[in-house]
């Protein structure tokens, strides 16, 4: 990717992901997400590692929103790599048409399935 961090979230708020809330109710799915970063050979370690909660709002009669996790690693204020994953399925593909358009490469898409835990949905806003 390596593009500038500003730049970066400019894009994302052009196609529609909007920053949300802390990501630290979502802690489980990043350390994933980490853990699957490092089994495709990347290693965090040599990043400054951050971790967004984003909302994207569905077309549709109501609209709704769907979340989207990111984690970004950036070297010396650039995002080099970005992985977007979503608890609702088809967001990525419409997003990554999206990203298309706007000149970014995607090599793969991550959707996950949200772990039931007692007391706790995923899909609250």
């Amino acid at each position: 990717m390596n593009r500038d961090a500003e730049v970066f979230w400019l894009d994302l708020g052009v196609l529609g992901l909007k920053k949300t809330r802390s990501s630290e109710r979502y802690a489980m799915y990043f350390k994933k997400i980490i853990e699957w970063l490092v089994e495709y050979g990347l290693n965090p370690e040599r990043y400054v590692v951050s971790e967004h909660v984003l909302r994207y709002q569905l077309q549709g009669d109501p609209p709704r929103n769907a979340l989207v996790l990111a984690v970004t690693l950036s070297h010396k204020g650039r995002v080099i790599y970005a992985v977007l994953a979503s608890f609702t399925p088809g967001v990525l593909i419409i997003l990554s048409s999206r990203f298309r358009n706007a000149g970014w490469k995607s090599e793969f898409l991550l959707d996950m399935a949200a772990e039931r835990i007692q007391g706790y949905s995923s899909t609250e806003e």
